[in-house]
């Protein structure tokens, strides 16, 4: 192994970062999937004080395929890893599997909540959380964010154009079964009735009296054609009333954007215009029911007479006489075909009573469809109210695992740090705990639950304050959080120059928030130009990520921040890390290699205008500007 870690300098190296402040040492990297105890080898030999182990799979590994977990590293592996990092001083936090997603238990495919699938998402974090302990001594245990779905125009910097927002969704849950209720669409447009008003302009019932309750208001009929009038309602009218119910109650309302109020509004009158339709048809079977009832106690009665009276009378003139009857007539009594009339009467009470349960059930289906309407406007809130309570809960459970994890490892003897969960903010587009505020509040509510679970299990409320604060931190990943820049508002006349320096100060600002509230406790770092996550050497995108390092810096950052890889080939494994030093860190170290890259492949170009570096370097100003005369062996640094 070589030591990168010294605050060495010389004067023939560039200065360019040196205001910074970083060594190579606050610099780690992320291995490659695969074999981690290789991986971690493989960093160690390239100069890595930090190292990020992660998985791709999830339930059981298969690394010929690539699917590697943390159960299929054994515990001689784990003691290997341990062994490995102590001996060469390099530390080590761990990433759950890629494929995780958010611990809400989102169940995207059947559209709900599901607690089976939150359950099993917990269950990876634990695994992975007896591989931190371990294996790594405790550190990070990263999980990617993206607890539900929400449109990023939630946020005022954010708004797209008319037409693109249009086609924006906002879900509505049941929050009894954890169900999809409903997707709103911001394009929806709602048929709702012009109400009759008086002289003052106020809406009236059918009695003429001002009232504002929609069941009671009187809509507008036209005289001519008898209909009643309707308007088309569309989302920024919504959206409006929702704004200023947010701004006269914002406590009712409080964590949730006017958007998602703007939904459920939509959401119900929609479920209204169905009440309205469904009660007259209710109404209308329920008096049918009642009038065959009351009907069959008649045929009844009747029956029963013409029963008798047959005993008794001849039977010939009892048909005539009911045949000519009123009631005869009008139920289409014929004497020479239908019998008698206590058998007509029979059969037409058996069918009245078969036509009355048809009525009684038409109108328990019509009663029972308003019931649902009418519950549904009580149990339907926005996806983010159960969404962020979920996760919390969950968050709070895993990091609760992780106390008991590091405490049993404690009592074996074991040297372990804090194990932590490390919820990481990932692409806009993926779901809440992207944008900042959203993995600020992730974090403080997860805390505030593990918190609530420790003062249960005997804590005082400043020792259970203080161990949630220790075992729930975010990861800031720079990368991801660029990506918000291709949907960052462009202000007219705005040249891109003033819009990307606009953007870069608002993703400063909301970095300087997060580390006023204690929010990030650890770093991933990879460069794009703003549109995805190409995870290029930093340096060579345009993420403002000198200034966020130097941020971290100046905040206390205890942790190395980790240099993920990605679009680098294979002929610059170690090229993301490597290039982080040369561009960030105060190092002489530009290469190591052994590769004859020329200059203009090196960060910060070259020297005295030779084409290639050199591997070895001995002496530090020598007699002449010849590498020769320096007495450069060409020997690879390793």
């Amino acid at each position: 192994m070589v030591e990168f870690g010294s605050d060495y300098w010389n004067a023939m190296d560039r200065t360019i970062s040196k205001n910074l402040k970083v060594s190579t040492k606050d610099l780690g990297t992320s291995a490659k999937p695969g074999d981690v105890l290789n991986e971690l080898k493989v960093n160690i030999h390239s100069g890595a004080s930090h190292v990020e182990l992660g998985f791709t799979g999830t339930g059981k590994g298969m690394l010929s395929q690539g699917s590697t977990t943390p159960e299929m590293f054994d515990r001689n592996k784990r003691k290997e890893i341990r062994r490995l990092s102590k001996l060469n001083e390099v530390t080590i936090s761990t990433h759950a599997s890629l494929k995780l997603q958010g611990l809400s238990g989102l169940d995207v495919q059947n559209r709900r909540f599901s607690d089976t699938a939150a359950r099993e998402s917990i269950n990876e974090i634990k695994r992975t959380i007896d591989f931190a302990g371990e294996a790594a001594g405790g550190g990070a245990v990263v999980v990617h964010t993206g607890e539900f779905p929400r449109e990023v125009s939630e946020y005022e910097e954010f708004k797209p154009p008319k037409e693109i927002e249009k086609e924006e969704i906002i879900v509505l849950v049941d929050k009894e079964t954890g169900q999809f209720a409903h997707i709103a669409n911001k394009g929806e447009i709602v048929n709702v009735p012009v109400w009759e008003t008086n002289d003052k302009g106020e809406n009236v019932g059918y009695d003429g009296k001002p009232t504002n309750e929609v069941c009671k208001m009187m809509p507008k009929i036209e005289k001519e054609s008898g209909r009643i009038v309707f308007r088309e309602k569309k989302w920024d009218e919504y959206l409006k009333e929702a704004e200023e119910k947010k701004r006269s109650s914002p406590s009712t309302y409080d964590g949730i954007a006017p958007g998602e109020i703007a939904a459920k509004d939509m959401h119900l009158e929609a479920q209204r215009t169905e009440l309205e339709r469904a009660a007259p048809f209710a109404h209308s079977h329920y008096q049918r029911y009642e009038q065959l009832k009351d009907h069959n106690h008649e045929l009844e009665k009747l029956r029963e007479y013409y029963k008798n009276a047959e005993d008794k009378l001849d039977s010939i003139q009892l048909k005539k006489h009911f045949q000519m009857s009123p009631m005869g007539e009008r139920m289409g009594y014929k004497a020479a075909t239908d019998g008698t009339p206590s058998e007509f009467l029979k059969k037409e009470v058996k069918d009245n009573w078969l036509d009355a349960k048809i009525q009684l059930e038409g109108y328990k289906g019509y009663a029972k469809q308003i019931e649902q309407i009418e519950k549904m406007k009580e149990r339907v809130e926005p996806i983010s109210v159960m969404g962020k309570e979920r996760s919390a809960d969950n968050i709070a459970t895993a990091a609760l695992y992780a106390i008991k994890k590091e405490q049993q490892l404690k009592a074996q003897g074991q040297d372990v740090q804090p194990i932590y969960i490390a919820p990481e903010n990932l692409f806009p587009e993926g779901g809440y705990g992207a944008h900042p505020d959203e993995l600020k509040s992730i974090i403080q509510k997860s805390r505030e639950r593990l918190k609530g679970k420790l003062v249960k299990q005997g804590l005082s409320k400043v020792e259970a304050k203080n161990m949630a604060d220790d075992h729930i931190k975010a990861t800031f990943d720079i990368g991801h959080a660029f990506i918000w820049k291709r949907f960052f508002r462009e202000k007219e006349g705005e040249s891109i120059e003033q819009r990307d320096k606009a953007f870069d100060n608002w993703l400063l600002k909301k970095v300087d928030e997060l580390n006023k509230d204690n929010i990030i406790g650890h770093v991933h770092i990879s460069d794009n130009f703003g549109y995805h996550d190409e995870h290029l050497t930093p340096g060579r995108g345009s993420a403002p990520i000198k200034e966020f390092v130097d941020k971290m810096k100046k905040a206390g950052l205890k942790e190395p921040m980790i240099v993920e890889a990605g679009a680098q080939t294979e002929a610059e494994p170690q090229g993301a890390m490597l290039g982080a030093w040369a561009k960030l860190a105060t190092s002489p170290i530009y290469r190591v290699d052994g590769l004859q890259q020329t200059w203009t492949d090196i960060e910060h170009s070259g020297y005295f205008g030779r084409s290639s570096s050199p591997n070895f370097i001995i002496g530090s100003y020598g007699p002449s500007k010849d590498w020769n005369a320096w007495g450069w062996s060409e020997a690879p640094i390793e």
